[in-house]
């Protein structure tokens, strides 16, 4: 995705002050390795505990098995 289009998607945010940038940290690879197969997504739900999310909605609620105790996953339409 382009940097412009990436821009465009976050300005409302940005704007109404609702943007959180979280960063990766050393050793979060290897904890989200540690909780499920799909460690990209467990990446994100630790990712978003840190910044102390409510939810984190998604359609792909079974490869965020075992993060339960980072982030309540559930279904866009659930917010």
């Amino acid at each position: 995705m382009k940097e412009e289009k990436i821009q465009e998607i976050l300005k409302p945010f940005k704007e109404k002050d609702k943007l959180i940038v979280v960063n990766e940290k050393d050793g979060d690879r290897n904890k989200a390795k540690s909780i499920s197969e799909h460690w990209d997504d467990a990446l994100h739900a630790i990712l978003a505990n840190r910044a102390g999310a409510d939810y984190l909605a998604t359609r792909n609620i079974d490869h965020y098995r075992g993060c339960g105790e980072l982030v309540r996953v559930v279904f866009p339409e659930f917010i």
